[in-house]
């Protein structure tokens, strides 16, 4: 029985120093989107001067990392995956990180300080699952100028930046040299998303649903080298055809809450403009 104890007591004590001067830092991405894979990373840093940390699990957002063993003065940095089922923002102030050490009777655990914090964009739904055609609003018209339309526009010698889709392989076998496709632009058209916040409790769902729209349109107008102006009763854009742009817009919708009592946005013409909304009679 002595021996029992002392051996639960033994236990304890190493227990409490595997966890005793360790630091945690969760590493996350500024923005994700919804649904979509999110690579983030763990670090743990053992402070101590003479023993090593073992045989550590850590506990963040997804699944569980393993730390075999952080020897003294020194830091491990293991990366997962993990999603975002909802838009918003998330933030992270523990990390909880568990272990058998030393015996494997008990599971001993312990929250860490971390601040961690992502901005989750909202679902971007692909342009087929979409109510509104992007080639309808854009047109198909192209440009004599390189961009992303589907008219050959030169052939050029392959950079590593280059998608592998579209390499030429018979201007390859022909030169022995990688070539690659560009493609003619298309014409440039001027949109206006207007959205409205306007929803009772009962269109939670309904809302969300809306909001994944509004920013699948803008994220694919823009990309499609479209000028998108984002209006609602409470913000607007700036309406250029950028990345900065879309981000904007995307974080104005990352965050964004449905109110009962929101006016429908104003809209000073109605040429060009597209109405998302759930009020009755409207959409």
């Amino acid at each position: 029985l002595s021996a029992l104890l002392a051996v639960l007591a033994l236990s304890g004590i190493l227990s409490a120093m595997n966890f005793k001067a360790l630091d945690m830092e969760l590493l996350l991405p500024a923005r994700a989107f919804a649904g979509e894979p999110l690579p983030f990373s763990v670090r743990i840093r053992n402070r101590g001067r003479v023993f090593p940390a073992f045989s550590l699990q850590a506990q963040p957002p997804g699944e569980s990392l393993y730390f075999s063993i952080i020897q003294p003065q020194q830091s491990m940095l293991h990366p997962g995956e993990t999603q975002f089922a909802r838009r918003g923002r998330y933030s992270f102030e523990r990390l909880r990180a568990a272990s058998r050490f030393p015996f494997g009777f008990f599971v001993k655990a312990r929250n860490y300080p971390v601040d961690s914090e992502c901005l989750c964009y909202p679902r971007i739904l692909p342009p087929e699952q979409l109510k509104f055609s992007v080639v309808d609003i854009l047109g198909d018209q192209e440009r004599l100028q390189r961009g992303m339309g589907s008219d050959l526009y030169t052939i050029r010698d392959y950079q590593p930046s280059d998608s592998v889709r579209h390499i030429h392989w018979k201007a390859t076998a022909k030169t022995s040299t990688l070539k690659t496709r560009e493609f003619a632009a298309e014409e440039s058209h001027n949109i206006v998303l207007a959205f409205d916040r306007y929803g009772r409790p009962e269109d939670a769902e309904k809302f969300e649903a809306l909001v994944s729209e509004a920013a699948s349109l803008a994220f694919h107008l823009i990309r499609n080298g479209g000028g998108v102006a984002f209006i609602s009763d409470d913000w607007k854009s700036s309406g250029e055809s950028s990345e900065a742009s879309l981000d904007a817009i995307l974080n104005y919708l990352a965050l964004v809450q449905m109110s009962a009592y929101a006016p429908a946005p104003l809209l000073e013409s109605q040429a060009g403009a597209l109405m998302l909304s759930l009020r009755h009679g409207r959409g």
